[in-house]
This record gives structure tokens, C-alpha cells and sequence, in this order.
């Protein structure tokens, strides 16, 4: 078996179920690899939340790697994308684009074999796994981060993730040209 494909597919979509984001639309981006034999798996690449566009590029760089390529061998393909790429994919942009062609090697993996990857990767290690609701990491005043918890403990989530501190934006006058941080040090 040989791997034939490796392409990108950005999702774009609007958050509809926290009225804490704001309903601006947002991405992310899959990969999918496919093979002669017509299996395929899929993995997503962090990258994709952040700056979409540049996600196809980078998968269109490491297609030749992995192209024509076993499959089966993950460390080694894994081992080849970041070397050639090495000095400039340690970390960031070209490593996130890695850890989503990875994953789409191990879900191909779990579908050849019949198994859900945990297996592949040792087994279970606990029977259930705690979740929690996070808003994000922008610090919202107190008033909204209690109707934030409000809102995920009536949608059944025993823990929240909260930003610290306090977000205050204040309006410019026209003549300050101060930005919001030095305004609100000048005003206290």
C-alpha cells in the first residue's frame, strides 16, 4: 500500500452555541491522506484555527515526502517531514502542519487495522475522561464570566476554564492618541 494523496481541507463556521465568542466566522483546517488502496484518514491541524490560509501551502510543501510513501511507517515519515524542514518546522507553523499529517497517518493506521487509535497508541489508560467548557482566553469582566459558567453548567459541564483579570476597553478621545493600556494607566 502507497500512499497516492495528501490534500488540505479548510472548514470555515459560525460558533453558534457559547454567545461568548462573537458570531464572526472561524476556521480549521484537515488534512487527508489517501491511499492506492482507497483507505484514507484524516487529522487536524491546529494551525487552521488561527491562519487558514497559510495551511495549504505547507501541506502542498510536504506532499513530496510523504507521496508514494509507506503508509504504515509513521516514525519514518513523521522523521522525514520534520527533517526536511528542520530549520525552520521545529516549532510553530510547519510542526503543527506535521502533528496533522501524523494523526491522518494514525487514523489510516486504526482503519487498516479495524481500531480505534488509543489502542494502537497502548490501550485505554482510565475508563472516563473529564471535560471542561472554556471561553476562550480573552479576560471578560466578572459579571460575564459568571453568566459564561452559568450557561456551560446548564449545558451539563462540571468545570470551565476562566481568564484572570479584567478586560476594560476604553474609548480614545480624539485628541489623547493614547492606546487603551496607556489611557487607563494615565486615568489612575
Amino acid at each position: 500500500m502507497k500512499i497516492d494523496t495528501l490534500e488540505c481541507i479548510l472548514l470555515t463556521g459560525r460558533w453558534m452555541d457559547d454567545p461568548s465568542f462573537p458570531q464572526a466566522l472561524h476556521a480549521t483546517a484537515f488534512v487527508r491522506i489517501g491511499t492506492d488502496k482507497g483507505l484514507e484518514g484524516l487529522g487536524e491541524i491546529t494551525l487552521g484555527y488561527f491562519t487558514p490560509e497559510s495551511v495549504p501551502a505547507l501541506v502542498d510543501y510536504y506532499r513530496p515526502v510523504v507521496v508514494g510513501k509507506d503508509p504504515l511507517q509513521i516514525t519514518a515519515l513523521t522523521r522525514a517531514l520534520y527533517d526536511d524542514s528542520v530549520f525552520w518546522a521545529r516549532t510553530g507553523a510547519g510542526r503543527s502542519v506535521i502533528s496533522g499529517i501524523e494523526l491522518a497517518l494514525w487514523d489510516l493506521l486504526g482503519k487498516i487495522h479495524n481500531v480505534p487509535v488509543y489502542q494502537l497508541l497502548g490501550g485505554a489508560v482510565r475508563e472516563r475522561i473529564p471535560v471542561y467548557a472554556s471561553g476562550g482566553p480573552t479576560c471578560w469582566p466578572k459579571e460575564e464570566n459568571l453568566r459564561k459558567v452559568g450557561l456551560y453548567a446548564r449545558l451539563g459541564y462540571r468545570a470551565a476554564k476562566l481568564s484572570t483579570g479584567f478586560y476594560e476597553r476604553l474609548a480614545l478621545t480624539e485628541n489623547s492618541g493614547a492606546r487603551p493600556n496607556e489611557a487607563r494607566e494615565n486615568s489612575a
